[in-house]
Formats: C-alpha cells, sequence, structure tokens
C-alpha cells in the first residue's frame, strides 16, 4: 500500500468513526480511489537502499546503542 493509499484510507476511517462522514457511499468512494489495493496487508516492496548501505546504517545504528546503553 502506498503511504498516498494509507493515508486517504486512514483519514475516512477516522473520519467515519468519529461521525463527522455519512454511511456507505463515503467509504466505498474513498476506498475505490486507490489505484490497486493490496489482496493483503504486506504487500512485497523492492528494497530502497543497498544491501551494502542497509548494513552499514545497521552497524552504525548498532553501535550508537551499544555507546548509549
Amino acid at each position: 500500500m502506498q503511504r498516498r493509499e494509507f493515508v486517504a484510507v486512514t483519514a475516512v476511517a477516522l473520519a467515519l468513526a468519529r461521525g463527522r462522514l455519512g454511511g456507505r457511499a463515503v467509504r466505498r468512494s474513498a476506498l475505490s480511489q486507490t489505484a490497486n489495493p493490496p489482496s493483503r496487508l504486506t504487500a512485497l516492496q523492492e528494497p530502497s537502499l543497498a544491501p551494502e548501505v542497509f548494513s552499514r546504517r545497521l552497524a552504525r545504528a548498532q553501535a550508537e546503542l551499544t555507546t548509549r546503553k
């Protein structure tokens, strides 16, 4: 799920939970605006970082955690 889709669906859900928007028609129209909703919550996505960059960042974060205990 793209960030934009997540924000749109979350905003509609919160508004419906608070009772500020009306019934199912609003919910359906907001959900139908998402381009291609994933069939499951954990959609596969390619990593945005190269493995070398990720491992360097992970090592740096672990070193920082070690120094801060």
